[in-house]
């Protein structure tokens, strides 16, 4: 009887194992195909990339200080950052977990900042057809420099996205749902508040309502205000 039950665990483990390499293998050469087809269509990434890791409990890479450049839903980018280690479980191939610490640089059109953060966590939820369906995100101390000198710092804050199965067809439909929170927020000095101290917590949620067009990013938002777009806070 011992000797069955220690067979059947050896057929376990020689199952899960050929599972792991062999998904092992199709996640590196989706990782590379992927990445060649973002340059094919014009966005530039460049990143050293260790082997896939981590048997047995997850499927774990890191890019090595990537630096994204291209366009994106109409609007130039470019995002240099310092390492990002990446991660799925086994068995959940549809959740995406990213952390990464340090300084990034960010560009967005004509807007540059420069993120210091001792933490940040990001995991995104995919559906079926590989899209993200939703989004969280963390954060430990950060302090954001904003063009003229001018900062914005705090110690923790999260954010979270949530997009419906359906698409909306009108416009009280949502489109996305999120929530923003921020802790020892600290404003540039310009910024009046109603006392000079820092805001201890700030909290807010909302819902996006309404259909927006496949189009880039300006044009999109166009076309959603026109249409009656509505913000629910």
């Amino acid at each position: 009887m011992l000797f069955a039950a220690a067979a059947a665990v050896a057929l376990l483990l020689a199952g899960y194992s050929a599972y792991w390499w062999m998904m092992a293998a199709r996640l590196e050469a989706g990782l590379d195909s992927w990445i060649a087809a973002q340059r094919q269509a014009g966005l530039s990434i460049d990143a050293d990339r260790t082997a896939i890791g981590g048997y047995p409990f997850s499927f774990k890479t890191t890019f090595r200080h990537p630096h994204v450049g291209g366009t994106v839903a109409g609007q130039p980018i470019d995002w240099q950052a310092e390492d990002v280690a990446a991660w799925v479980w086994p068995f959940d191939l549809r959740s995406l977990h990213l952390t990464t610490s340090g300084d990034h640089r960010l560009a967005v059109g004509s807007g540059q900042a420069t993120v210091h953060t001792d933490a940040l966590d990001v995991l995104l939820h995919f559906d079926t057809a590989g899209r993200v369906s939703s989004a969280t995100v963390g954060s430990g101390a950060t302090i954001v420099g904003l063009p003229s000198n001018r900062a914005v710092a705090f110690q923790s804050a999260s954010a979270s996205f949530d997009a419906p199965a359906a698409a909306p067809e009108s416009d009280g439909d949502a489109l996305l749902q999120f929530a923003l929170s921020a802790t020892a927020l600290k404003l540039p000095p310009d910024v009046e508040l109603l006392t000079a101290n820092p805001v201890d917590s700030l909290a807010l949620k909302g819902t996006v309502k309404g259909p927006m067009p496949p189009a880039p990013l300006k044009q999109a938002l166009a076309a959603w205000r026109d249409q009656g777009g509505i913000v629910d806070l």
